[in-house]
């Protein structure tokens, strides 16, 4: 499945696209904010596995099922304390997280591999380049 992963940085110069998430790490879409002005979560992609933000996602092939992403986000989510901590309650996984899982996969089949996808203002924007 079409997914998007954090990639390296691109560009250089004024145009160079900085992330601190972990070169093809799972990146889930701007999340509602936190509410801490100085977060930023509402504006960048986040890493799954490390929590990092990435102002540009990659779009690449991997084997994974919608279920699993899911789990993933729910997982990350979890770590990042945005999600209470029992895995036992249906409760506990609002629909913003499965409208999350949604917005990810859209925008990755909606694109070639190996496409680049830039955030601003916590929109995404057209890509800009294919990655190399």
């Amino acid at each position: 499945m079409r997914v998007l992963v954090a990639g390296d940085d691109i560009g250089s110069g004024a145009a160079r696209r900085r992330g601190w998430a972990l070169e093809g790490e799972l990146l889930r879409p701007p999340s509602p904010p936190c509410g801490d002005t100085a977060c930023g979560c509402g504006q960048r992609w986040t890493g799954l596995a490390s929590a990092r933000a990435a102002q540009t996602g990659v779009v690449a092939e991997l084997h994974l099922e919608r279920e699993g992403l899911l789990a993933a986000f729910v997982d990350a989510l979890r770590n990042e304390g945005r999600l209470g901590d029992d895995e036992n309650d249906p409760d506990d996984e609002p629909d913003w997280v499965a409208d999350l899982v949604d917005q990810h996969l859209d925008l990755a089949r909606a694109h070639p591999l190996a496409t680049v996808i830039d955030l601003h203002d916590g929109l995404p924007v057209a890509a800009f380049r294919q990655a190399s």
